[in-house]
């Protein structure tokens, strides 16, 4: 009988410093790339999915948006 594998689609965590985040944050306030090109130089991932703007809520330099629900 063959043994079936599954790769898992899930990627593995990806953690990031305080220091890291700052950084990326530092390199997109810059305004020289876009966030998608940022993303890719810090982790060689072509999509960003929003994390930057995570980051920055987390850290303080934006705060968190008005609440979406009535």
């Amino acid at each position: 009988m063959e043994e079936k594998r599954f790769k898992s689609k899930q990627r593995p965590s990806r953690y990031f410093s305080t220091r890291q985040k700052h950084e990326i944050i530092k390199a997109y306030q810059e305004g020289h790339k876009s966030k998608q090109q940022i993303w890719q130089e810090f982790t060689g991932e072509p999509v960003e999915k929003g994390q930057i703007l995570k980051f920055m809520r987390q850290l303080g330099y934006i705060e968190e948006g008005p609440n979406k629900k009535p």
